[in-house]
């Protein structure tokens, strides 16, 4: 999912002016640029992440649920995560 901003020049930009370096913006995304950008895990873990970004002074969180393979309908994680947002 993230693969096809990386190339993008006004995300590049933006990423760099946040502090990732050019080396976090190859080979897919390095860790920390994935860990900052995603939130992932159990859909306790991603509430949290949530609520961080909300204390933070975020009035909108975008909401995405990414499967390994872009084929995969995601219901079911949706399912399983929207309780845990509420």
């Amino acid at each position: 999912m993230l693969a096809s901003h990386l190339n993008l020049a006004n995300y590049r930009a933006a990423w760099l002016r946040a502090g990732f370096t050019a080396e976090d913006l190859v080979g897919g995304g390095s860790d920390r640029l994935i860990n900052a950008l995603f939130a992932w895990g159990r859909p306790e873990e991603i509430a949290v992440r949530f609520a961080e970004h909300r204390r933070a002074g975020a009035d909108h969180v975008a909401v995405r649920v990414v499967a390994d393979q872009s084929a995969v309908f995601t219901r079911r994680a949706w399912r399983e995560l929207a309780p845990a947002l509420l």
